[in-house]
């Protein structure tokens, strides 16, 4: 075979190969997505096919549901890198004009007797706890005559 042929086969393969594994960032389930859609496949007797992934409207709610945690936790990102900072620009009213100072943020917390770190709690994903493995007796729903049986 002639080199140039295999060097253009290998260009158009690796070029198929990208498009067929790009995915654009608003098709890539988040993580509540990613859980459900998980859900669904589990239950489904079906192989899944994880290229094409449903659409309704549950898995356009978690979809949204993971949009705005993102932009949160960016937001609180840069909100961390400022606080982080030893000195912030502040507005100040002087004589009727809007005066922009550096001040620094450890002396304005102790002045307003504020502690030196931020009071707004971080975010903490929610726990997943596993049900019981094995079967558990319904003792509160059972006959006088099964309760003896259990015991």
């Amino acid at each position: 075979m002639d080199l140039k042929l295999i060097v253009q086969q290998l260009i158009e393969l690796t070029k198929w190969f990208n498009a067929s594994m790009q995915c654009p960032a608003t098709k890539q389930p988040g993580p509540s997505a990613s859980q459900y859609i998980g859900t669904i496949y589990a239950r489904s007797v079906d192989e899944p096919d994880f290229v094409n992934l449903p659409s309704n409207p549950t898995i356009e709610q978690l979809s949204h549901i993971d949009r705005e945690h993102a932009a949160i936790q960016s937001h609180r990102t840069t909100q961390e890198a400022r606080e982080n900072d030893e000195y912030r620009r502040v507005r100040f009213r002087l004589n009727g004009d809007i005066v922009h100072m550096e001040v620094n943020i450890a002396d304005i917390r102790s002045a307003f007797g504020l502690p030196n770190y931020s009071l707004i709690a971080p975010y903490r994903p929610p726990v997943v706890s596993e049900g019981p493995r094995t079967n558990i007796d319904d003792v509160d729903h059972a006959s006088d005559n099964e309760i003896e049986q259990l015991v």
